[in-house]
């Protein structure tokens, strides 16, 4: 379905902005730190995720 390639793409594109917030909120203290972290553990996974969905879409 073609509604399904737009969420494939939209989730793709979230997981870049997270990563990107990630990446920009570094700062010296330690709880930024972690929270910096998160974001770019949880758009790395978001990222890796919809490229595999995307993948799958294409090679059916």
């Amino acid at each position: 379905m073609n509604k399904d390639s737009l969420t494939h793409i939209l989730l793709l594109i979230a997981g870049i902005l997270i990563i990107i917030n990630g990446i920009f909120a570094f700062e010296s203290s330690t709880p930024m730190i972690i929270i910096s972290l998160f974001f770019i553990v949880v758009g790395s996974i978001c990222t890796v995720f919809a490229s595999i969905l995307i993948y799958k879409k294409i090679k059916s």
